[in-house]
C-alpha cells in the first residue's frame, strides 16, 4: 500500500514530538539506557547500532525504531563521542551506494549509515507499510535519517516517509539533494539561525582542496527557528530545539510531557549562557548587546535579526538558488556604520559578507551565521563640474546612478542590468554599453574610499594607496576591504543612435559570424554591440547597441548585419541616452530567479565549429530558460594594458555568458549541468572568464579571473587584509 501525504507540510505536533524522540535517543547513548522512555501506545522494536570514527570504528547505540498502532518513528541521535567527531570530520565524499544517479554524499556520515543499513532495512521491513513512517534526527543524526529517507523510498515499500531533521549539517552534494527532494516528499529541516552546525560542511571546497572540489546542498524544505543563547552548545541542543518548538503550541507539549514523565528533555539550560556581554551584573539580550554594550563596539545603522519580520527579505539574493541564514544583517546609513559593523565582526570573530546589489552569480554576498554588511542605502552623489567627476557612495544600483547623473547631462558608464549594485560591479571591471568608446568603469574610477580589515578607512587613488587602487580595479568585490564610495571621471551625452535589430533563431548562424566583426581592431569604436541568444519558453536572436554618432551613420555601418539572415525588426534611431539605457535594460533580468551562469572571454573571431557547439546548445534548452549573451570589448578596453589593473583580459573581443533558469526545482540540476557541458565545451575557443560571473565549479580559478595578475594581487592582499579577514570561496588569499 502507497501512503501519499501533502508535499512539505510542516505540523507542529509531530516537530515537538520527534524532537523529544531524538532527545531519547541521545540518552541511550549517553546515560547506557537499555530502553527508551517511549511515548503511551510506542514499542520499542529495534536499537540502531552503527560503528562510528574512521581509521579503528567503534560499534555504538545511534538511535532506535519504535511503533504505535498507527506510526512507526525512527531516531538518530547526535554527535556524542570522539569517535562521532571523527566521522563528522571525515567530509570527503562518495558516491552515494543506495540509489542509482543519486550524486555523492559525505564519507563520514556514509560510513555509518552503511554500517548498520541491512539491519536496519530488515527490522523496518517487518512492520506494517499501513503505518505513517517517520525519520528523525538530530545533528549527525539528522545526516543519518536523510541517507536513510531516500534509501528506504527508494528500496522498500515505505514508498513515502515523513523526515524532520534538527539542527542538520549538509549530507551530500547538489546532485544528491536534487534527487532526494524529488524522492523524498515530505521533509522538513529545522533549524536555528544561529546554529554552527547548519553551515557545515561548507558549501564549497573548491579546488585544490581536492581535484574536483567538494561541494555540499541542504535538501529541502527549510524551517528556521531563532533563539541566541549566547552558547554555540546551547545554540545546537536538541532540548533547546524542543523548547522553542514547544512555545508554537504549549498545550499539545504540557500534555505530551505529564502524560509521559520522562519523555520530554529538561530545558532549563535553554536560557542565554551569562558570561557574555554583561553591563552593571544585569544579563542584556542577544538585540541589546549588538547595539548597546558599552565595552564592546556595538552595531549601528539599520539592523535585521532573524526574529525581525524583515528578515527573510533582508536575507534574499538575487540567484534565488541559494538560501542562506546571516546571524545580522546591518544596512549601513554612513560609512561609520560600515567602520562599527567590521569592528564589532572582529571583536566577535563572525565571518564577514558585504554586499552591494545582491547579485553575487554563486551568492557569496550571504553567509550563513556571519553578518552581511550592506551597503544599498548609501545613495549620497556629489558632482563636481569644475572637474568633471562625481563622488558616489556605492549603495547605487546600475540604473539608480544613470538616472541621478543623466539629471546632470553627465554619464558614468555603468552596467546593462538595472538592479546591479556598483560596488562589485565596478570592482569586477565594470563592462557597459558604452565600453568600447569609453572603456570600462574602473578606467573611469578615480579614487575609492574602503573601509579595511580593522575597520579603518582608506582613500585609494593613483596617489596615495596606488598597490590598492590597482587591486581594487578589477580584483573583484570583498577581498580588501568594505568599498563606500567612488569618484569618476563623467562625460556629457544627452542624445545617443541606437539600434535593436531581431531575427529568428534559425539566423544564428550568419548573424553571429558578421556580429562579431563589429569587435575587432579597427571597427568603429563608437559602437558597443550586444547580442542575446535565447531558447526554451522565449525564443529570439537579439541585437542591441548605443552609437555615438547619428542614426544616418549608424545604419551604414551596420548594412552587413542588416544583409545577414532576414531580419523581423529593424530600430535604427537617436534617443535620449536614458532611453537607450531603459530599453538595454528592459532585455536584461529584472526580479530574483534561480539560475546559473558564467561569462569567459573570447579572444579571437570563433570559427564555424565553435558556432555550431553554441547552435547546439541553444537548441536543446534543459530548463524553461536558457541563452548565451555577447558583450562586445575591444575598443578603448583594449588600449589599456593587460597589468595596468588588475582586469587582465585587455584584449579580448568579447565576453560571453551562458545562462540557465529554471521554474521547478528538479529544473536545478539540469541548468547548471547545461552550463558547465556548455563552459566546457567552449574551452578551445575562449580565454579566461570574468570576474564578476562567478564559478566555484571552476579549478584553476586564480588563472582564470586573474591570469598573470594574481600573485600581485595575493601580495597586495597580505598587505591590506594579512589575516584574511575577507574570505570566502574563491577569494583572494595572501600571499605567504
Amino acid at each position: 500500500m502507497d501512503i501519499s501525504w501533502v508535499e512539505n507540510t510542516f505540523n507542529i505536533e509531530d516537530a515537538i514530538l520527534l524532537a523529544a524522540m531524538c532527545h531519547q535517543a541521545n540518552l541511550l547513548f549517553e546515560e547506557g539506557e537499555e530502553e527508551p522512555i517511549l511515548p503511551n501506545g510506542f514499542k520499542l522494536r529495534y536499537i540502531i547500532c552503527a560503528l562510528a570514527g574512521v581509521e579503528d570504528p567503534e560499534s555504538e547505540v545511534f538511535g532506535f525504531i519504535a511503533d504505535s498502532p498507527d506510526e512507526i518513528v525512527m531516531a538518530f541521535r547526535g554527535t556524542d563521542s570522539f569517535k562521532d567527531n571523527e566521522s563528522d570530520q571525515d567530509l570527503y565524499q562518495v558516491t552515494y551506494p543506495f540509489a542509482r544517479n543519486a550524486g555523492k554524499t559525505h564519507r563520514g556520515f556514509t560510513c555509518i549509515y552503511q554500517s548498520t543499513r541491512d539491519k536496519l532495512i530488515r527490522e523496518l521491513n517487518k512492520l506494517s507499510i499501513r503505518k505513517r513512517l517517520l525519520i528523525t534526527g538530530y545533528s549527525l543524526g539528522a545526516a543519518l535519517s536523510v541517507l536513510a529517507a531516500l534509501d528506504i523510498a527508494v528500496n522498500t515499500e515505505f514508498r513515502n516517509p515523513i523526515v524532520y531533521t534538527y539542527g542538520s549539517p549538509r549530507t551530500g552534494d547538489p546532485n544528491f539533494a536534487y534527487r532526494f527532494n524529488q524522492t523524498v516528499k515530505n521533509s522538513i529541516r529545522i533549524f536555528n539561525v544561529h546554529d554552527v552546525i547548519p553551515t557545515l560542511p561548507a558549501q564549497a571546497y573548491p579546488p585544490p582542496f581536492t581535484e574536483e572540489g567538494l561541494y555540499y546542498q541542504h535538501v529541502q524544505k527549510d524551517y528556521p527557528l531563532s533563539f541566541q543563547l549566547n552558547s554555540i552548545a546551547r545554540n545546537h541542543f536538541i532540548s533547546c530545539y524542543f523548547r522553542n518548538l514547544s512555545i508554537k503550541n504549549p498545550d499539545y507539549t504540557r500534555k505530551l510531557c505529564a502524560n509521559n514523565p520522562g519523555f520530554c528533555p529538561d530545558t532549563e539550560v535553554c536560557v542565554p549562557f551569562e558570561g557574555i556581554c554583561s553591563e552593571n551584573n544585569s544579563i542584556l539580550t542577544w538585540k541589546e548587546c549588538i547595539m548597546h554594550c558599552d565595552k564592546e563596539p556595538k552595531l549601528t545603522g539599520r539592523i535585521v535579526l532573524p526574529e525581525d519580520s524583515q528578515y527573510n527579505v533582508a536575507r534574499q539574493e538575487f540567484n534565488t538558488f541559494f538560501n542562506r541564514f546571516p546571524l545580522v544583517i546591518v544596512f549601513a546609513q554612513e560609512t561609520q556604520d560600515v567602520v562599527n559593523a567590521v569592528r564589532w565582526a572582529r571583536f566577535w570573530d563572525v565571518p564577514i559578507r558585504m554586499r552591494s546589489g545582491r547579485h553575487s552569480y554563486e551568492g557569496l554576498s550571504v553567509v550563513d551565521a556571519g553578518i552581511v554588511i550592506d551597503v544599498s542605502e548609501m545613495k549620497r552623489v556629489e558632482v563636481d563640474r569644475k572637474h568633471g567627476t562625481a563622488t558616489v557612495q556605492t549603495g547605487l544600483r546600475d540604473f539608480e546612478l544613470y538616472e541621478i547623473l543623466g539629471s546632470y547631462g553627465l554619464v558614468v558608464p555603468a552596467g546593462l542590468c538595472p538592479t546591479t549594485g556598483i560596488a562589485g560591479f565596478t570592482q569586477g571591471g565594470g563592462q557597459s554599453s558604452l565600453s568600447r568608446p569609453l572603456g570600462l568603469a574602473i578606467d573611469n574610477l578615480l579614487e575609492v574610499e574602503m573601509v579595511d580589515a580593522n575597520g579603518n578607512v582608506l582613500y585609494a587613488n593613483a596617489n596615495q594607496h596606488d598597490d590598492l587602487f590597482w587591486a581594487l580595479r578589477g580584483g573583484g568585490g570583498g577581498n580588501f576591504g568594505i568599498c563606500t564610495s567612488f569618484r569618476f571621471r563623467t562625460y556629457q551625452i544627452d542624445t545617443v543612435a541606437y539600434a535593436r535589430l531581431n531575427w529568428d533563431l534559425r539566423d544564428l548562424k550568419p548573424v553571429l559570424r558578421v556580429w562579431q566583426e563589429y569587435t575587432v581592431s579597427g571597427a568603429d569604436e563608437r559602437l558597443t554591440p550586444l547580442l542575446t541568444i535565447a531558447s526554451g519558453q522565449l525564443s529570439f536572436l537579439l541585437m542591441q547597441g548605443v552609437f555615438l554618432g547619428s542614426a544616418k551613420e549608424l545604419r551604414r555601418l551596420l548594412q552587413p548585419l542588416l544583409q545577414a539572415g532576414s531580419p523581423q525588426e529593424i530600430t535604427i534611431e537617436e534617443i535620449p541616452w536614458l532611453e537607450a539605457v531603459s530599453l538595454i535594460a528592459a532585455t536584461q533580468p529584472t526580479s530574483p530567479e534561480p539560475f546559473k551562469s558564467v561569462g569567459p572571454f573570447v579572444d579571437r573571431l570563433l570559427p564555424d565549429e565553435a558556432i555550431d557547439i553554441i547552435q547546439c546548445f541553444i537548441n536543446n534548452p534543459p530548463t524553461s530558460s536558457v541563452s548565451v549573451f555577447f558583450h562586445g570589448l575591444g575598443g578603448a578596453v583594449a588600449k589599456v594594458p593587460n597589468h595596468a589593473t588588475a582586469y587582465f583580459y585587455r584584449n579580448a573581443l568579447s565576453n560571453m555568458s551562458f545562462f540557465a533558469t529554471w521554474s521547478t526545482p528538479e529544473g536545478a540540476a539540469l541548468g547548471i549541468r547545461w552550463v558547465e557541458d556548455f563552459r566546457q565545451a567552449m574551452l578551445p575557443f575562449t580565454r579566461g572568464v570574468y570576474i564578476n560571473t562567478p564559478d566555484l565549479a571552476i579549478k584553476n580559478w586564480p588563472e582564470a579571473y586573474y591570469g598573470s595578475n594574481f600573485k600581485r594581487l595575493t601580495q597586495v592582499k597580505a598587505k591590506y587584509d594579512p589575516k584574511n579577514v575577507f574570505t570566502y570561496p574563491q577569494s583572494i588569499p595572501p600571499a605567504h
